[in-house]
């Protein structure tokens, strides 16, 4: 389900235009559950390694960390590709049904780099104006990064006027899980 197959993304294309179709009041594309990008994938690796010359599984992400930057950025183009494709349905979407339809993101508030690893590049997104509003979650999904923060997203909205909306979904505390409260009260 990697958005780097076209395959995936036209099927996520035609899914979008028959909901908003349909006559939804707006669209929002959930990042959490599903990971944007299979990692090393070959669609994603091998258009790298003839671009650049480098094998991305080989980067070592500690001594070469302006190497890993720009894998991870190259990776971030792809689902950015798929955002801007969106944005252009949406808007012919628009004009066809004479109605405004807001398009939400929904990504981890785990940090900016945390999110480009993972594909997203939310402040790219909000610069092009690809996202109306961006819905963010205390998701626990990268080892190492223990802190959720929703406040740079928020200086993120407030510069490009998008709308932030932070959020902390329940979970059974009886199941082993919580919510963190420091999240929960930012």
């Amino acid at each position: 389900m990697c958005y780097a197959l076209p395959a995936v993304r036209n099927e996520r294309l035609l899914i979008i235009e028959e909901i908003l179709r349909m006559g939804c009041d707006g669209l929002c594309l959930d990042f959490m559950r599903q990971p944007p990008m299979v990692q090393y994938h070959p669609a994603v690796t091998e258009p790298y390694t003839e671009k650049t010359g480098r094998d991305p599984r080989k980067i070592n992400i500690k001594n070469e960390p302006d190497a890993f930057r720009d894998w991870i950025r190259y990776r971030a183009d792809i689902l950015t590709g798929f955002m801007e494709e969106v944005r252009r349905l949406v808007r012919r979407l628009e004009f066809e049904l004479d109605r405004h339809i807001p398009v939400m993101v929904r990504v981890p508030d785990d940090g900016f780099t945390a999110n480009m690893i993972a594909g997203i590049d939310i402040r790219r997104w909000c610069e092009a104006h690809l996202a109306d509003e961006i819905a963010v979650h205390p998701l626990q999904w990268i080892h190492g990064i223990w802190q959720h923060d929703a406040a740079p997203y928020a200086d993120l909205g407030r510069l490009s006027g998008v709308k932030v909306y932070g959020g902390v979904n329940g979970y059974p505390v009886e199941k082993g899980f919580g919510q963190n409260p420091v999240c929960i009260a930012q």
